[in-house]
């Protein structure tokens, strides 16, 4: 099996500091503390949080406390770790067995709410995640990076999260050299959500693949050394938009490319679509963008509607090396039927016209789009895909959603020279996930996503869609 994206094997990166030897609790600090959480009062004031005792603090989302003040942020914090080191001592220690069951449930209540807990409050948070990977078209791997989320005004309570995520990767291939790549996300909210800035951050030196211009050669062209190329690249997409009226949001966008292609295979240098294009590497767009926009949260949406239309020209006017345009039409659902299950659904059209260097035709595949089919593996004038995918998480011992989550997905494609042909060659992709909630809302995504063509894994923060 082809594996179509590096497959990280995760390795967390955590601090292990060391402390002084705690003394044996008592068996009756331990019945105390154990017959204080079974009792322990549901609604406190805030103030009344910050000096409670460790067996009294609020574990569920609705309960926990917010605060204005920053030291006071800090300092609940501080008690919640505080008091889940304590009670994971407790448990240890416990002898009866239906104390050590209530310690041992009340200190994992507390490890689920250290998280919300900063996440309701405003606070900022930062996971790294590393290690090494292996795939058939880059050989060895290392890749680290980190999801960093954060709010642009902690007293707004409504206002929604912002996050960036970023990733580095250097690779070892079998022809002794060596490629690396950047990867960025980012997605930044301002004032009570009337601003929204939306951006994409991509480049290195690494090789890519060209099956050709079409479904016939991308269906029929094997992947391997024929279609590889190395390329020093560089790609931004970014754009900035501002409420209108209501969900709806207007505003400009631009894209910039950059392909610089160093190495190529004779299958390769003899396909005109892509040799029309090796000495115009570089293209700039501008445009702009509407929005409608109803998600309860974006990047991990569980209800709501986003559709999104833009428009983008490349002119020689403006420094690009070719002249074009493309026009984008995304819409999404999300439906949640309990806390645990959710039914997601994407559809876009792609459609391009002019100039449109083999580097930014319309695409389909990779780790957001027709997941199983290979990054670029169908390019053309024109692209179409629906997926639709269900999302579920599973359940503590509790009741409660835990970290852990899994989604089934599936969805149908189509590229063309023109709209009018996207109905005549249909794909299907289809797979499997697991999911990690590393922060709230926010996970990490392990994807097998499989198709007539191939397989592929797939390792990315945040979902596809």
């Amino acid at each position: 099996m082809k594996l179509h994206n590096p497959t990280i094997l995760l390795l967390s990166i955590t601090s292990v500091v060391g402390c002084a030897t705690n003394p044996i609790p008592s068996s009756k600090e331990i019945g105390q503390a154990a017959s204080e959480i079974k009792t322990r009062l549901t609604t406190q004031s805030p103030d009344t949080l910050l000096v409670a005792k460790r067996t009294q603090l609020p574990t569920l989302y609705a309960e926990l406390p917010r605060y204005q003040s920053e030291d006071n942020v800090q300092q609940i914090i501080a008690n919640y770790n505080d008091a889940r080191t304590y009670v994971n001592d407790l448990a240890e220690h416990a002898e009866d067995p239906e104390d050590k069951a209530v310690l041992t449930q009340y200190a994992d209540d507390l490890d689920y709410a250290i998280k919300p807990l900063r996440e309701k409050n405003g606070d900022s948070m930062f996971s790294i995640l590393g290690g090494p990977a292996y795939t058939p078209e880059q050989g060895a791997l290392i890749a680290g990076g980190g999801l960093y989320s954060f709010t642009t005004d902690r007293n707004e309570i409504d206002l929604q999260r912002s996050s960036v995520t970023a990733f580095l990767m250097m690779n070892f291939p079998s022809n002794g050299s060596m490629g690396y790549g950047f990867q960025s996300k980012q997605n930044i909210f301002f004032d009570q959500n009337n601003f929204k800035y939306e951006g994409a951050l991509n480049f290195g030196q690494q090789s890519s693949q060209y099956f050709g211009v079409g479904y016939d050669k991308g269906s029929t062209i094997e992947l391997g050394d024929d279609t590889t190329y190395n390329a020093n690249r560089g790609e931004y997409i970014g754009s900035l938009a501002y409420r209108v009226l209501g969900d709806w949001y207007f505003g400009a966008n631009t894209e910039m490319n950059y392909v610089d292609v160093t190495e190529q295979s004779d299958y390769i240098l003899a396909d005109d679509d892509f040799q029309a294009y090796v000495d115009k590497p570089f293209t700039l767009g501008l445009g702009l963008v509407l929005e409608y926009d109803s998600r309860d949260f974006a990047v991990n949406a569980k209800e709501g509607l986003y559709f999104k239309a833009n428009y983008l020209n490349f002119n020689e006017k403006i420094g690009s090396d070719s002249d074009y345009f493309k026009a984008n039409f995304e819409f999404r659902s999300y439906y949640s039927f309990n806390p645990t299950n959710t039914i997601a659904t994407f559809t876009q059209f792609q459609v391009t016209q002019g100039d449109v260097p083999f580097y930014d035709l319309a695409t389909l595949g990779g780790a957001s789009s027709m997941r199983g089919i290979f990054k670029g593996q169908f390019i053309d004038k024109s692209a179409f895909e629906t997926t639709v995918e269900w999302r579920h998480t599973f359940n503590r011992a509790n009741g409660l959603p835990s970290n852990h989550g899994m989604t089934l997905w599936s969805g149908i494609g189509s590229v063309g020279e023109s709209v009018d042909n996207l109905s005549e060659d249909l794909f299907l992709s289809y797979g499997v996930g697991y999911r990690y909630q590393i922060q709230p809302k926010m996970n990490i995504r392990l994807d097998l996503g499989m198709s007539e063509f191939g397989n592929g894994f797939y390792f990315n923060f945040t979902e596809a869609f």
